[in-house]
């Protein structure tokens, strides 16, 4: 190679030459399978890490048609994905898909596509980059996914308790009234009138919380979580009554805003109050109270803390540290997946804050959340 210092030139195209080494060497050794792939599907690159992913040598795999890697049952999302970048000039990015090794071996990967033009602008082909998830990740994704269909599901089953009680009491007194009709005088009539009446405004107030909470669940907010809890309790609010429940809030009037999701926090709080009714099978009282824990050496900026406390059967010594764990239960079969708490614990990690249980053997359980509140000149986005 010439010196880079003999003149402009030789030291403009040495310095070329370097960069496209360079980035050749980037590419051959990357942590990630680079594909070059041209319009028609034949491999034209292929790096060592596609090699260690799939099992293909560059050898046998340059000159192939991609389809060697690609399931047949994966082939028209394959063409869809192409179609995506080739017609419309798109980048897919971390798309999860399945491919096929060389021994038949199925691999769960992200793949990001991009097009590739010349020199002209026009698309002659695609990289692709192709990262294998570990059966971590994968199971990681699996459950996050999972966690989110059961925490779903559980604010339906809650919706329905609400909804079918109040509903099932009303159309029973309306069938009442339609066969004594002659019988009922006015005041009786009008009684069962205005419990009809209570009944259809519980029921309008539950679909106007779940209407709420599906539509504050995308953005965090400045938010009270005394109303927030308050939300949450009006949800449960038949069941805390047939379940003979009473209920006991201390509410700091003085707390300052947090910033979070308040549908989030609502699935949180409903998920806790919904534990703590089936730990009191036979009636008993559940306390909420919330209140300032100020800054100290020990705690960098001031806190809104939430207590939430039954006094139901509680928690052996052995399980309470495995509360949070996904699919640890200690209800009876059918009647828990364990994956309430987990959901809980992950979006209070999400909103910056922390959880805490203390719960005994037949001494009921208290759950301690701790978030912070915004300052006075701090951001909310």
């Amino acid at each position: 190679m010439s010196d880079l210092r003999d003149n402009g030139n030789n030291e403009d195209f040495d310095k070329q030459v370097i960069t496209n080494n360079h980035l050749s060497y980037l590419v051959e050794n990357a942590g990630e399978g680079i594909i070059g792939i041209a319009k028609d599907g034949t491999i034209l690159s292929w790096n060592l890490f596609a090699e260690k992913i799939f099992g293909y040598s560059k050898a046998e795999a340059i000159g192939k048609n991609i389809d060697i890697i690609v399931p047949p049952d994966k082939m028209d999302e394959k063409q869809r994905l192409l179609d995506k970048v080739i017609a419309d000039n798109e980048i897919v990015k971390r798309f999860e898909t399945e491919r096929i090794k060389k021994d038949g071996e199925k691999v769960i990967i992200n793949a990001t596509i991009s097009p590739i033009k010349n020199r002209a602008g026009q698309i002659v082909g695609t990289s692709e980059i192709y990262r294998a998830l570990t059966e971590e990740e994968f199971m990681r994704k699996r459950i996050t996914q999972f966690e989110k269909l059961i925490s779903m599901g559980k604010l339906a089953a809650e919706i329905a308790h609400q909804v079918n009680s109040p509903l099932g009491a009303v159309m029973g007194r309306i069938q009442l009234l339609l066969k004594n009709i002659d019988k009922f005088d006015k005041k009786v009539f009008t009684k069962n009138l205005e419990q009809m009446l209570g009944s259809c405004d519980h029921i309008r107030t539950t679909i106007g919380s779940l209407l709420d909470y599906t539509r504050r669940i995308v953005t965090k907010e400045p938010l009270y979580i005394n109303e927030v809890i308050d939300d949450s309790l009006k949800m449960m609010s038949h069941r805390l009554m047939i379940k003979r429940v009473t209920l006991h809030k201390t509410f700091s009037e003085t707390l300052p805003p947090i910033l979070g999701i308040s549908g989030e926090l609502i699935h949180v709080f409903v998920n806790i109050i919904s534990n703590a009714i089936d730990a009191m099978e036979n009636g008993g009282e559940l306390k909420v109270v919330t209140d300032l824990i100020k800054a100290s050496p020990s705690i960098n900026q001031d806190l809104a803390r939430v207590s939430i406390s039954d006094n139901g059967h509680g928690i052996c010594a052995a399980n309470v540290s495995k509360v949070f764990t996904p699919f640890f239960t200690t209800k009876d079969v059918g009647k828990g997946t364990g994956l309430g708490l987990s959901v809980v614990k992950r979006i209070v990690k999400m909103h910056k804050g922390d959880v805490e249980v203390i719960s005994k053997d037949k001494e009921g359980t208290k759950f301690i959340f701790t978030f912070p509140v915004l300052k006075d000149n701090e951001k909310t986005d």
